[in-house]
């Protein structure tokens, strides 16, 4: 059996479930986990799930990645096929655990979200890791082509799922982005490693790689 990435609303002090949507390569059935043996409500394939997430309106936000090519893409989202074997997936769900919209992020190659957050005009900002040539990147991005292995990728989505902005962001080796936060100011902080000497700085505190990977 593969992976599967599931939703489940559970009461407070965890002896209750309200609902439960199991993401699977299989067809409808019965939720494995804490949720076992409540109906599913959907049935497709996002294997890794790396960040869940709710705003001040009740909505949740689910990114990850998915090797699946049947997912309930919508018509405002960014990308509604699947690009190549791994794709970024963000999705979001009301309070009850019904898909609102749902979005592909990726090009041909491997593709991965690592972290999101929504701010509070509702955008997403994404981080992710990439090593296809043709992820999608908007126009004036600030880095509009693949430089290494991988490349660190920074998107911004409205609340309905399409592009506000897209751009790869890494040197000639790899940048894999951990974790993003925000200022007050709503400017955005990105975490991460990189292992490539010409990584783009600016105002830094270390102008050169020190190690294998900084």
């Amino acid at each position: 059996a593969g992976r599967a990435a599931y939703l489940c609303n559970r009461s407070t002090n965890c002896n209750r479930s309200y609902w439960t949507d199991w993401y699977s390569a299989s067809r409808f059935g019965t939720a494995p986990g804490p949720a076992a043996g409540l109906p599913v409500h959907f049935a497709w394939c996002v294997q890794w799930a790396s960040r869940l997430q709710r705003d001040r309106q009740g909505r949740i936000l689910l990114s990850g990645y998915s090797s699946s090519a049947n997912l309930p893409a919508s018509a405002t989202a960014a990308q509604r096929e699947s690009g190549g074997d791994y794709d970024g997936v963000i999705a979001e769900f009301d309070g009850k655990g019904a898909l609102q919209w749902l979005s592909y992020l990726g090009g041909k190659a491997l593709d991965m979200i690592d972290d999101h957050l929504v701010d509070a005009q509702g955008r997403i900002t994404i981080v992710g890791h990439t090593e296809s040539n043709n992820f999608p990147v908007s126009a004036g991005a600030f880095q509009r082509r693949r430089g290494g292995a991988y490349d660190a990728f920074f998107t911004s989505l409205n609340n309905s799922g399409s592009i506000l902005f897209s751009t790869y962001f890494g040197g000639k080796d790899q940048e894999i982005p951990h974790s993003l936060s925000a200022e007050r100011s709503g400017n955005v902080l990105i975490t991460g490693i990189s292992a490539s000497t010409d990584f783009p700085v600016k105002n830094p505190t270390q102008k050169k790689r020190a190690g294998f990977t900084d």
